[in-house]
């Protein structure tokens, strides 16, 4: 049994062809052997989940930083610049479902230490959520965490133009 090979259709002559390939991926721009237009690849919806994510991911740490810059963990109340790896938008829930990952009253700053060594430090993120959030959104969360599905390439990437926007608007006033 053949494996079967993957096309690109090159919307200016139409024709299909087998794209080149560089390593272990296929090279994002290619040129059609046809008509010698390019061609760009369309990105995957794992990789624009991705980059969505590291899109809201920003917009989340500049929103709740300070006039200086600087993000204070939720759980364990360390500052640090919103841009500093060491500080995540941390899930109070652990899921990637679709219900939750982009649901902004559900992820808050937390540093590495709380957010990856500690699994997200649950024993001080629960009470945070309860006394700033409340028992409604934390029902609510709890609810939208079993929202299953998949994510198309059009809710991602209105979701990911919408929270550039923000980004923007908020560098743009810094």
């Amino acid at each position: 049994m053949t494996a079967r090979v993957k096309t690109i259709r090159c919307q200016e002559c139409g024709k299909r062809f087998v794209p080149k390939r560089a390593g272990r991926g296929v090279v994002k721009e290619q040129i059609c052997p046809y008509c010698s237009s390019r061609v760009a690849r369309r990105e995957g919806v794992s990789a624009l989940k991705r980059s969505t994510w590291a899109v809201f991911s920003q917009w989340l740490k500049l929103s709740k930083s300070d006039h200086e810059g600087y993000c204070t963990c939720v759980t364990c109340g360390i500052r640090l610049p919103w841009d500093d790896r060491n500080m995540h938008a941390g899930h109070f829930l652990q899921s990637r479902s679709k219900g939750i990952l982009f649901e902004p009253d559900g992820v808050n700053p937390q540093c590495h230490r709380c957010n990856v060594v500690l699994g997200g430090n649950k024993d001080e993120y629960w009470p945070w959520m309860l006394r700033n959030r409340g028992q409604e959104t934390i029902d609510r969360l709890l609810a939208l965490k079993w929202k299953s599905g998949q994510w198309t390439r059009e809710e991602l990437l209105a979701i990911n133009s919408d929270y550039s926007a923000r980004v923007a608007d908020i560098l743009s006033r810094i």
